[in-house]
């Protein structure tokens, strides 16, 4: 078996070479461009949006299928989905040719789940939060690293946009070639659980009768020390009757285990559900967790929508024409928000008492950045919008995926974050339909922009008028302790 940190490298530079995409800072400039000649219109409503509504039928299937097939099919498909799309945005012309594009795009995003939850069945548990920031920086590194050469190669006028698209095609195909040599797994969270014994549920099997007759007098005798049993239970076949007379009334959160699931007469499929319910109920009636997660979703659909449709703001602000500086801009905002997540995450602070206030005021103050965007002639101050939003999102969800994870058991980290993003998708679906897509109200980009300003600062106001009730509470308690 290899090392945890060999897998974790193998897997990392996976993640740097999907995140290897040259040509997605100049998306918008290439698809109104000479070669496919779309208008702004189309680009903005009938392409975009595809990827949104798409991705939201597909997440749902994805994350069930990627714990089905362990995972590394899945990657697979991640690499191979991202080849496709590649290979229509350089050899395609039109405009159905890129909605078809859009939806092996939207393919390839759906199956990023399998990215963020293969290593997490591969690895021990202490070694996660080690694992989860390789990851992380790997992706980071291979975005920086290519908005940073796209940006190169334009301004020292060796490649074009066009050309960046083949560059972007090489870095999918060695994605691909690097998901072929990943290690296959043989079980996963849900579907193909392994039993795990533990130390204190040897120990009681290794006391049972041999004499299924005497069950009755060793339970007298265990019983003694029931106390020390209550967290165990049996996978043994017929000696998990004399632990059930032995341990009859063990809490039922323990029983979501796999060992007690295996002995169950239900099906699979059943189990699964069991499992995945018990990961749902117990992480959602959690009023923490719950307040976080919502958050986590509002916030995530209006990062993605802005992050959507932010190169045609752009574009409506420079010209088609104009020297971008997409690439380099891009380059900065990755290397900004890696910086400032890494150091707000060696920031101690009570954040359940005043995590509120700090993610609420912060959500305003994207929401004033997105309205100055949207009245703006200046690309300085575009481009400056666009570096300090996802600066203080990335800072957010540091501190709210965090908080929300200290309050999680580790195996239901995939399914609560896999849902976060459902329902951002869900949100950003609504939210496309609403102002951008065909049969909604179709509004130009700057008042879209006007919209997402809107968006935040609601969203803002609420969580930081939340914050003065719940630091109130904080101070009440501390008062009546003193």
């Amino acid at each position: 078996m290899q090392p945890w940190w060999l897998l974790s490298l193998r897997i990392g530079a996976f993640g740097f070479l999907k995140e290897f995409r040259p040509e997605d800072p100049y998306i918008t400039q290439y698809l109104v461009g000479p070669i496919m000649n779309l208008t702004e219109h189309q680009v903005n409503q009938e392409v975009y949006p595809i990827a949104t509504y798409i991705g939201l039928i597909q997440i749902v299937f994805v994350f069930l299928l990627t714990d089905f097939l362990c995972y590394k099919p899945v990657i697979v498909m991640n690499a191979l989905s991202g080849v496709i799309s590649q290979g229509i945005l350089i050899w395609g012309r039109g405009l159905r040719a890129m909605q078809v594009m859009e939806i092996f795009y939207a393919t390839m995003t759906a199956c990023e789940v399998a990215y963020y939850t293969y290593i997490y069945a591969k690895v021990d548990k202490n070694h996660y939060q080690t694992v989860t920031s390789h990851m992380r920086a790997a992706a980071l590194t291979g975005r920086f690293t290519s908005a940073t050469t796209s940006q190169i190669m334009l301004s020292l006028g060796i490649l074009t946009i066009a050309d960046l698209n083949h560059l972007t095609f090489v870095g999918m195909c060695c994605a691909l070639l690097c998901a072929l040599t990943l290690p296959s797994m043989d079980y996963s969270l849900y579907f193909h659980r392994k039993s795990v014994q533990h130390p204190i549920e040897q120990k009681v099997v290794a006391e049972l009768p041999q004499n299924k007759e005497n069950c009755s007098e060793e339970s007298s005798r265990l019983n003694q020390n029931h106390n020390s049993y209550t967290n165990t239970h049996s996978e043994n076949g017929g000696d998990s009757q004399c632990v059930k007379k032995i341990l009859p009334d063990f809490p039922t959160s323990v029983q979501k285990d796999d060992t007690a699931l295996a002995t169950a007469p239900t099906s699979k499929w059943k189990q699964v559900v069991q499992l995945l319910w018990m990961d749902f109920r117990d992480a959602y009636t959690n009023p923490y967790v719950f307040k976080m997660c919502v958050f986590i979703s509002l916030a995530t659909c209006g990062y993605n929508q802005m992050m959507t449709y932010v190169q045609i703001l752009w574009v409506k602000i420079g010209g088609k024409q104009q020297e971008a500086f997409n690439g380099g801009v891009e380059a900065i905002y990755t290397i900004i928000s890696a910086v400032s997540a890494l150091a707000f995450g060696q920031v101690k602070g009570d954040w359940s008492r005043y995590g509120e206030a700090v993610i609420g005021l912060l959500s305003v103050l994207q929401g004033a950045l997105l309205l100055l965007s949207s009245f703006t002639d200046s690309m300085v101050i575009a481009y400056t919008v666009y570096v300090v939003f996802g600066m203080l999102y990335n800072v957010m969800m540091v501190l709210t995926n965090s908080e929300v994870a200290r309050h999680l058991n580790q195996d239901s980290y995939a399914l609560i974050f896999g849902m976060n993003s459902f329902v951002a998708l869900i949100l950003q679906t609504i939210l496309t339909f609403a102002v951008a897509g065909l049969g909604g109200l179709t509004i130009p980009i700057r008042h879209q922009f006007v919209v997402y300003g809107g968006y935040f600062a609601v969203l803002g106001g609420v969580y930081t008028i939340k914050s003065c009730f719940t630091m109130w509470s904080y101070y009440h308690l501390d008062h009546l302790l003193s």
